[in-house]
């Protein structure tokens, strides 16, 4: 098994392709775990939102999830799967940037559309 694990990152090293999309999503899952590992204690200590308030907004988070696992299909049919995953890391990313504008009252709810 050592050997299939070595031959693999061997390969994935040689690609360019596969190499830059391995770097790209394994920044992308630390970044997004440590969103919402800390999402929750930054809404309960700083901004004392009641537990309820804070699973709707994760949950409004989640609709993003949910949107593009239904759009998916039809997006890489009509862009192309690579050009479709390109664009959803990179552009599609970006609403992202409006997570550390979110504070009280409705400036909240930039968590969840970021």
């Amino acid at each position: 098994m050592r050997s299939q694990f070595r031959e693999g990152l061997a390969h994935v090293a040689r690609d360019p392709i596969l190499r830059n999309s391995v770097a790209f999503n394994g920044t992308a899952n630390f970044f997004v775990i440590m969103v919402e590992t800390l999402g929750p204690v930054f809404f309960i200590r700083t901004l004392h939102l009641r537990p309820v308030m804070v699973g709707l907004l994760l949950a409004l988070g989640a609709v993003g999830g949910v949107a593009g696992g239904v759009a998916a299909q039809y997006l890489a049919r009509k862009v192309g799967s690579a050009r479709i995953s390109w664009i959803a890391m990179t552009v599609l990313s970006l609403p992202g940037l409006l997570i550390p504008l979110a504070g009280r009252g409705w400036w909240v709810l930039l968590f969840g559309i970021g």
